[in-house]
């Protein structure tokens, strides 16, 4: 999902090793003071995958985003390249919060944020090498765009989980079953440049009343506006729209969108939204 443009003022860093180290920005505050990330090395678990975190720690009044940011946020770009022995990789986010500045939704945490990470290994029972560069945002007055290189070397031998990133796990998405849900329906219209989706659910309260509903796509150069959403009971409706940005025609098909809905106790995995019948 692309976001619309940050009103902040935006500063680029590149900072290289293992944590973030301390840089002064035009007299803005020193970066080490306001973010600490970290690759917590984890555990190999019993299929052969190895658990890992990302742990981002923020100075009080600073925040980063979930993997959509909201209106104006920046989320995380993971890129795996240098690795080696590792064949797939994926993310387990915990449930975020949803704030507001001037007016803004913004889908992220504040304090830290621990990620579990799921790493595959091409050859199971040796060892990986990760090597990841990351791109974040953190944002308080101001948002800086950080960029880091993060590296471990995970051995087979380590199989102790660790405290901190089973925690985070049991904050992850919730499967649409465990969340309730017992029906989701699409219907779209056109509209310029794109489409009006308006989404109907049959769920709950219990797990996310107040809740914000999260439409993403793997479209190219499609934007997905922030959606609305109202609840009746156990009905639950959300409207959004799809715009191209290169103002032409695209073809979409709602049941392969991303649908979560995040509430204060829960984020609930919906998946797709097939159109109604």
């Amino acid at each position: 999902m692309t976001r619309l443009p940050l009103s902040f003022l935006a500063l680029l860093l590149s900072i290289s090793g293992t944590n973030v180290q301390a840089q002064s920005v035009s007299g803005e505050p020193v970066l080490d003071n306001i973010v600490q990330i970290k690759l917590l090395p984890g555990w190999r678990q019993p299929s052969g995958a190895h658990m890992v975190a990302l742990q981002v720690t923020l100075a009080p009044g600073w925040k980063t985003y979930w993997r959509v940011g909201g209106d104006t946020g920046i989320p995380p770009r993971f890129n795996w390249q240098g690795s080696k022995n590792l064949a797939q990789v994926t993310y387990r986010w915990p449930r975020p919060d949803i704030m507001y500045v001037d007016g803004l939704e913004i889908i992220g945490y504040k304090h830290q944020l621990v990620l579990p990470i799921e790493l595959e290994p091409t050859q199971p029972g040796e060892a990986i090498t990760a090597a990841l560069n990351l791109e974040i945002g953190v944002c308080a007055k101001v948002c800086i765009p950080v960029t880091v290189d993060l590296s471990a070397s995970l051995k087979p031998s380590a199989t102790e989980p660790r405290a901190l990133i089973e925690r985070a796990l049991d904050q992850v998405e919730i499967s649409a079953a465990s969340g309730g849900l017992k029906s989701v329906a699409c219907t779209v219209s056109k509209i310029k440049d794109g489409y009006q989706l308006n989404a109907e659910f049959k769920l709950p309260t219990s797990e996310t009343t107040p809740e914000v509903v999260v439409f993403e796509s793997t479209l190219q150069d499609v934007w997905i506006a922030p959606a609305t959403s109202q609840r009746n009971g156990d009905r639950l409706t959300a409207q959004t729209t799809l715009i191209s940005y290169a103002g032409d025609g695209f073809a979409f098909d709602p049941a392969d969108l991303q649908v979560t809905v995040i509430g204060k106790k829960a984020a609930i995995d919906i998946g797709g939204c097939p159109l109604k019948k």
